[in-house]
């Protein structure tokens, strides 16, 4: 893999190059992924220093994929609890595994690096018995603001997760906000608005708890 920088009239064109797939489905799945990957980048700078991204042909992947709402996904909640509180319960694997996964789901694997590019590994087990593994990377963590991960789905190849964890004040309270982009959608990803919601009642009942 190669990428290049090049300084063009204050901006910036980068090339990334990548080469030894197996197959021409597994460079179409890299290829959706990077290209999610570079509009995550360009919402990145935007906020730290006002760059809008400015995306070319040759980031519309392969022919007909373009770009889909399906793909995105934002959900919020308010906890009664203080925000440390609300941003601890994501930084330990003991506390995680109390409430991470949909209803009838647990979590026998939790493994994980709190810090930035530190790596994490869960395993989702579901009712049927089957296992659900998910893995990936810490991109930022701003405590106890925001934590931004990349993931890897194990359902099919190149199947990549961009996600935003912010934790805000709201009236005494948490008021917490995920946001995901998919590397291109697939039954996780449908599924995906009612896995987080039935997490999110897990998560505030285990902070009435703690």
């Amino acid at each position: 893999m190669t990428v290049t920088f090049i300084e063009r009239g204050g901006k910036t064109e980068m090339t990334l190059r990548q080469s030894g797939f197996k197959s021409a489905e597994s460079r179409d799945g890299h290829r959706l992924g990077w290209t999610s990957a570079f509009d995550v980048l360009g919402e990145y700078l935007a906020r730290i220093i006002g760059v809008q991204n400015e995306p070319t042909e040759r980031e519309a992947g392969p022919a007909g994929a373009g770009w889909s709402k399906k793909r995105e996904l934002t959900i919020e909640r308010v906890f009664d609890a203080p925000r440390e509180l609300v941003f601890q319960a994501w930084t330990k694997p003991e506390q995680i595994a109390q409430w991470w996964g949909p209803r009838g789901f647990t979590l026998p694997i939790c493994e994980m690096e709190f810090r930035v590019g530190g790596k994490f590994r869960f395993v989702m087990r579901g009712p049927d018995g089957n296992d659900y593994p998910f893995e990936g990377a810490y991109l930022e963590i701003v405590e106890p603001e925001r934590i931004v991960f990349q993931g890897v789905i194990h359902d099919e190849p190149g199947h990549q997760v961009w996600t935003t964890v912010t934790f805000a004040k709201h009236e005494g309270k948490t008021k917490l906000t995920v946001q995901q982009t998919y590397s291109f959608e697939s039954d996780a990803t449908r599924g995906a608005p009612e896995g987080w919601r039935q997490t999110l009642d897990r998560l505030g009942e285990y902070l009435t708890r703690a």
